[in-house]
């Protein structure tokens, strides 16, 4: 055995401590991967969901970065948005609704039907 293979499987032991504290952690039956822990947190309340979701919720939510939805925006290619206050420097509020019909507006069944 090499010496690097030596060294490698003398770090891997697994001492009783560590097995204990696997034992003591209780797993979900019907999730093994995740614990008793993880099931609480899932039912503690969320946070609302608003319907209007700002440039960088709303990137997310379609999976683009920011400056791509901008320059969408830009454009007037993207999704349908609403400004919240008068003057240039209002903030872009997207409606979840828009931004899934926009969404819905893009699918394609072939990569030669974009220009159309």
């Amino acid at each position: 055995m090499t010496h690097w293979k030596r060294h490698w499987s003398e770090t891997q032991t697994i001492s009783p401590e560590t097995n204990r504290k696997k034992e003591e952690d209780p797993v979900d039956e019907q999730h093994p991967f995740t614990s008793a822990r993880s099931a609480e947190h899932e039912k503690r309340p969320q946070k609302a969901e608003h319907r209007y979701l700002t440039t960088p919720e709303a990137a997310h939510y379609v999976r683009l970065s920011e400056r791509t939805l901008e320059r969408l925006r830009l454009d007037g290619t993207g999704p349908r948005y609403k400004k919240a206050g008068p003057g240039k420097r209002a903030r872009a509020l997207y409606d979840r609704d828009d931004l899934i019909a926009w969404l819905d507006g893009s699918s394609f069944a072939s990569t030669s039907e974009y220009g159309r």
